[in-house]
């Protein structure tokens, strides 16, 4: 494709990626929410096309064929399907990393997910202008991580980080965020991430010059030393190991791509097998897509899509019904302390 036809396509982007509000270094605002029910935040993985550093934090998801960031046109149109009478209201984040898998123009420093986990700290959980004090200061706002291969990774870093900055913080009022944050965390869903690493990716990773190699490409190694930490003490922590917990703190979801990838530097390649992509999963599905069209959904229907929105619809329900139920035990309560018989005292006895 020449450079002629592919300029509309990055004025395009560009324009787009205008429209989304930078609200921190690495975080950007998809869909504002001044009292939301629920938060996601995505993390898109290795970039399809260098050109796409700036925009990657949003053209990762959308309507595959389009420019259609579906997190915030067709999320919103499952929700409404499944409760036409009452919106859902959701505030939508995104993180924005470098995606590159060489960097030769600021050099392996700036690729450090040390760094990157502890700037997403501050920014997602203990800056007010960013986090919004819903999402880790009210008990009842869930929240729902979403990453694609490397992002995956990204998130399960992130995660032990906000763990391992707790027992350190000498803060109260940031300790109680961050326990927060963990606490309202209710699912974690990766899009065809490499637990158990990709061949594929370090393949590619070989060819690029050490001193301008992505260093969080380390993460998705094949029996990788980085990897294979973060996954025990990502797993250890999840399951309770220790703390006697009966359920996981949270669910994992895997989106798993069926078909080949041609594209982003691959050539027929399965990037992700199954079996890696699937590894400690609560649940999986397989979706028809390659590596990188597994964020694509074709339409409402995708699995790619409507996992997601079955969870987030799942536990926004479960609030709404509880916050229905106090109201009417608050009705309940107020009618009989004034002396007016309550509706169900006054319902006649069964003979």
């Amino acid at each position: 494709m020449s450079s002629n036809e592919t300029q509309p396509k990055s004025d395009a982007k560009a324009e787009q990626t205008g429209k989304f509000q930078q609200v921190g270094e690495y975080v950007h605002e998809l869909q504002h929410e001044e009292d939301p029910e629920a938060v996601i935040v995505f993390f898109h993985g290795l970039l399809v096309d260098e050109s796409d550093k700036d925009h990657a934090f949003w053209s990762t998801w959308t309507k595959r064929g389009t420019l259609e960031c579906w997190p915030v046109t067709m999320l919103p149109q499952f929700f409404a399907k499944k409760h036409p009478s009452d919106p859902f209201r959701i505030r939508v984040l995104a993180v924005s990393y470098e995606g590159r898998t060489s960097v030769p123009d600021i050099g392996t420093e700036g690729t450090d997910n040390y760094l990157l986990a502890e700037n997403l700290i501050t920014e997602l959980i203990a800056q007010d202008s960013v986090r919004g004090s819903k999402a880790v200061e009210d008990n009842d706002v869930p929240v729902f991580l979403v990453g694609h291969d490397l992002g995956g990774m990204i998130i399960k870093n992130f995660v032990m980080a906000v763990e391992t900055k707790i027992s350190g913080e000498q803060e109260d009022a940031v300790k109680e965020k961050l326990e927060n944050f963990l606490g309202n965390l209710k699912a974690v869903f990766f899009y065809a991430t490499p637990h158990s690493g990709s061949q594929a990716i370090e393949d590619l990773a070989e060819k690029i010059p050490e001193d301008s190699r992505n260093q969080m490409l380390t993460l998705m190694s094949v029996l990788g030393s980085a990897m294979s930490r973060i996954n025990a003490d990502f797993s250890s922590y999840r399951s309770g190991s220790g703390d006697d917990l009966i359920h996981p703190r949270f669910k994992t979801y895997g989106i798993v791509p069926q078909n080949l990838t041609n594209q982003g530097g691959f050539n027929r390649t399965m990037v992700v097998s199954e079996a890696s992509a699937r590894c400690d999963m609560d649940s999986f599905f397989t979706v028809p897509a390659d590596h990188f069209q597994v964020c694509q959904p074709p339409g409402l229907w995708s699995a790619s899509l409507t996992q997601l929105g079955e969870k987030v619809y799942e536990e926004v329900s479960k609030i709404r019904q509880y916050e229905e139920l106090k109201i009417f035990n608050s009705e309940i309560s107020g009618a009989e302390t004034a002396g007016v018989p309550s509706r169900i005292s006054t319902l006649p006895l069964e003979k």
